[in-house]
């Protein structure tokens, strides 16, 4: 085996500390929980055949066919037992198995509520199946570590999303359009359009009769930028340039969340990812402290 090949191999499969594993387990569940008690506060009105629902002739063939609703007698057993569930799985306990559970019914979700599911539902069944596959943890020199091929897998999933989207905004849409005739201001368009009509909030209206048109053409071009070159922003080590990168794909995740109504969920669902990124003390060491602050929590 090649040099070139053993240290890719080396990468891909080096052990990584349990900790940051479980860091990302709690904000992953975190993220369904909130996510779900969105549409919970009416859980009728999601769950059962008292709301809207796309009907099977009207789902497209792309989608798995809608799945039965539940009676509305089930509603107050299946909520709290979700909860319930979450609690458990926060604590650290039967992780396994409640990834593949969670998993099963973000799936469960993602058929049932197709309109309102999209990329948010999908990225928590990809990370509760790989959450669930997992490999077991060893213990190294005394660490308790795991086999760094799921770490690997979450960042690039991150970065390939980012790339992705920062290609099809370079090539596609308006992105580069000359509204304003400056460099700046060529793309103010595109992100003043997408703060109203449906995605619209008090803030975003606010922002729109206040700010400025510099500002809406700055916050496209540092939304390109920290896309299209994510790939090499967040895994280069030189003098702090990943931690500057993650600082602003954050605040950009803030100002969606701002701005367009319920993309919160989908900002949270993306940070969810920066934890492997991030200096590994910076979240070890309040997962141990808060192992050592609440005595019931599982290591």
């Amino acid at each position: 085996m090649t040099k070139k090949k053993w240290n890719l191999l080396d990468w891909w499969f080096k052990p990584q500390d349990v900790r940051v594993t479980r860091a990302f387990e709690i904000m992953v569940c975190t993220c369904m929980l909130y996510y779900f008690s969105g549409h919970l506060q009416t859980p009728e009105w999601w769950l059962t055949d008292k709301g809207f629902h796309v009907s099977a002739a009207a789902t497209s063939s792309h989608y798995i066919p809608p799945p039965p609703l539940i009676s509305a007698e089930w509603v107050t057993p299946a909520v709290v037992t979700f909860y319930v569930l979450g609690g458990i799985y926060l604590l650290g306990y039967g992780r396994r198995i409640l990834n593949l559970v969670f998993c099963a019914l973000c799936v469960y979700i993602q058929a049932m509520d197709q309109p309102s599911s999209f990329t948010i539902n999908r990225m928590l069944i990809v990370y509760f199946f790989f959450l669930s596959v997992q490999p077991p943890e060893e213990l190294i020199d005394g660490k308790r570590v795991v086999s760094g091929w799921l770490v690997r897998v979450i960042q690039l999933t991150l970065v390939f999303q980012y790339l992705g989207a920062g290609i099809c905004k370079w090539y596609g849409g308006n992105w580069l359009d000359n509204v304003g005739g400056g460099v700046i201001d060529s793309m103010n368009y595109t992100i003043w359009s997408q703060s109203q009509g449906h995605y619209k909030n008090m803030i975003s209206v606010w922002a729109l009769h206040t700010w400025p048109r510099f500002v809406w053409g700055g916050f496209a071009w540092a939304t390109l930028i920290v896309e299209t070159f994510s790939p090499l922003l967040f895994f280069i080590r030189w003098k702090n340039i990943r931690l500057w990168a993650l600082f602003a794909a954050f605040m950009m995740h803030v100002g969606i969340a701002v701005l367009m109504k319920d993309l919160i969920y989908f900002s949270f669902q993306m940070v969810c990812s920066y934890v492997f990124f991030l200096p590994k003390h910076w979240v070890t060491i309040p997962i141990q402290k808060l192992r050592d602050t609440i005595p019931f929590v599982k290591n």
